[in-house]
């Protein structure tokens, strides 16, 4: 999403509630409880330069685009990881920190045996998802946690996943995990055995998370440098390029997410 503002502000809402009114025509229904909440999600700026001499620049007419591609590269990844973990402190707001971030039942499912993943909690985090929910639901994890996950599947597995219930990913396709999508990112907490607190897996409906740009990416051309370190300003003979990417992430409606973890 694109928006002209230093934030995105936005309604959102865990649904509505229908109830049958009887068989008398003309009864008035009762309310459909909507609550309605207002979130929003600020806009920080992600930014880099590149100096080099203008001699580098004269013998390479293309090194422009190179530059906007190399930083363009740099934005997927900054997004990738801010997304999945950002703090939200000065950054944006990563999808297993706003989960993280909401200590109370049902927004956080806790696995059976600290350090241990096992088929039973990969099914109670599914479960516990609303089912308006489901239907449109993914999960996230890290690599580590998706070979943990297949690992649990197999007719070999004792009281692990039903081999349709783990299918493994194709050039065609990501793996499916319960019939949804499984989402993989470098960024997702790793797996680990650790008994302490330790962030598995989200499964829920991504279109409730929100990845916000103001705008677009920015290169801008800086002409000449000056000579700041010896105090002179003259022209040092160089000249940079300036790239800037303001965006922000957040989940909108944290009812449409679970996050299987140690605690």
């Amino acid at each position: 999403m694109t928006i002209t503002t230093d934030a995105w502000k936005g309604v959102s809402s865990a649904g509505a509630t229908l109830t049958f009114s009887g068989a008398e025509e003309g009864s008035v229904p009762p309310d459909a409880a909507v609550t309605l909440a207002q979130p929003t999600i600020p806009i920080y700026a992600a930014a880099g330069d590149f100096a080099a001499s203008i001699e580098v620049l004269q013998d390479f007419p293309g090194i422009a685009d190179e530059i906007g591609t190399l930083f363009g590269t740099a934005l997927s990844d900054n997004m990738s990881n801010f997304s999945a973990v950002g703090s939200g402190s000065s950054c944006s707001t990563g999808l297993f920190t706003a989960m993280q971030n909401q200590t109370t039942s049902p927004a956080h499912v806790t696995v059976h045996t600290a350090g241990t993943l096992a088929a039973g909690d990969i099914r109670a985090a599914y479960a516990a998802l609303p089912a308006r929910y489901q239907l449109n639901a993914s999960w996230l994890m890290s690599p580590s946690t998706v070979q943990a996950v297949a690992a649990l599947a197999g007719p070999s597995v004792s009281n692990g996943l039903a081999p349709h219930d783990y299918v493994p990913g194709s050039p065609a396709g990501s793996a499916r995990l319960l019939g949804r999508p499984v989402l993989v990112s470098q960024y997702a907490p790793a797996f680990t055995s650790s008994t302490g607190t330790v962030n598995w897996v989200v499964v829920g409906d991504m279109s409730r998370f929100l990845v916000v740009n103001r705008i677009g990416p920015m290169l801008d051309l800086v002409e000449q440098l000056p000579d700041f370190a010896g105090g002179t300003g003259r022209p040092t003979g160089q000249r940079a390029y300036f790239y800037q990417a303001r965006w922000g992430s957040n989940a909108v409606d944290v009812q449409a997410f679970r996050l299987l973890s140690n605690s």
